[in-house]
């Protein structure tokens, strides 16, 4: 599509330019990236009220560097 934009006498041309259209059947959305994938091991720490502390699951708390 070419945009052209003339002035109100119609005898100079003020600009012309490109626009860049898209399909209606497209998406607007950025396409997904792959997730992330953590390859080896990874460090943590322990983080708890004054020490491990377990939940109902057996679970702990841990801050990640």
């Amino acid at each position: 599509m070419t945009l052209r934009i003339n002035s109100p006498s119609d005898l100079v041309t003020i600009g012309t330019g490109s626009l860049p259209c898209r399909h209606d059947d497209s998406t607007l959305r950025p396409e997904r990236r792959p997730r992330p994938i953590g390859e080896g091991p990874e460090m943590a720490v322990v983080v708890g009220y004054g020490g491990i502390d377990c939940d109902e699951f057996g679970r702990i708390l841990v801050r990640f560097h």
